[in-house]
This record gives C-alpha cells, structure tokens and sequence, in this order.
C-alpha cells in the first residue's frame, strides 16, 4: 500500500480542499470550481450546466503509481492535463471537467501502477449538475 502522507502539505491542500468542498455543497451551484483530493474516499458537489470543475488528484507519480478514470459517464467530459508539482514526493494529477447535466452523474477513479494489477486507492467523485 502506498502512503501519501506529507503532514504539512497534506495538512495545507486538506484545507483547500475542505474550502472547496464547502464552496460546493448541493444548494450552490457553481460556474467553475476546483477540488484538491487528499484521504477521502469520495466527494460530492454541485456544478452548473457546462461548468468546468478543475479535479487534483494526489500522485506519486516517480514511483509509477498514476490515476486512472473508470469509463466517464456520457453526459461529462475529461480532459487530463499536466501534472503539476507539489512537493518533492507528491504531485497533482490533474483533470478537467464538463458536464451537460443536468443529472448526477458519478466518476470513480483508480490508482495504481499497471492497469492489470489491483488499485491501491480508489475515488468516487459525484456531481450534481443543474442549469
């Protein structure tokens, strides 16, 4: 199992990532958002019809282990972009959202180093998407 504990990264992206967690919650929709993933399992939120949520997904990309998204759902598009350095021993691995909505469509994503051998961690990333 692969650790991805940095205390005070981790610590500095969990609030970011809280911060946009609470920025998102179902009542409030939002044009264009970004959600830094730490330990969570799964997230939920809530975007407008063609919003962009920019998702950042902890990788410790030198030792191979990359996120891999499960078959998107129809009604979203991701694009993955460059990864982008956080520290020395993590960086983000970054994707782009889209979603037609509306709907509440789920993403899961898998991370490991070779498709063929089991996930180390997984995320499920529900979007509730309005107009």
């Amino acid at each position: 199992m692969v650790s991805l504990d940095e205390p005070i990264a981790l610590a500095a992206a969990t609030v970011v990532g809280i911060l946009g967690i609470m920025c998102c919650s179902p009542s409030v929709a939002l044009d264009k958002t970004e959600l830094v993933v730490n330990n969570q399992a799964s997230d939920s939120l809530s975007l407008k019809k063609t919003a962009e949520l920019t998702l950042k997904l902890p990788a410790k990309i030198a030792s191979g282990f990359i996120w891999t998204l499960d078959k998107p759902p129809n009604a979203c598009s991701v694009d993955e972009s460059p990864f982008e350095q956080h520290t020395a021993a993590v960086s983000y691995q970054i994707f782009r959202i889209k979603c037609s909505g509306p709907g509440a469509p789920s993403l899961f994503f898998s991370y490991g180093r070779e498709v063929s051998e089991p996930p180390v961690r997984t995320y499920k990333l529900t979007i509730n998407v309005t107009n």
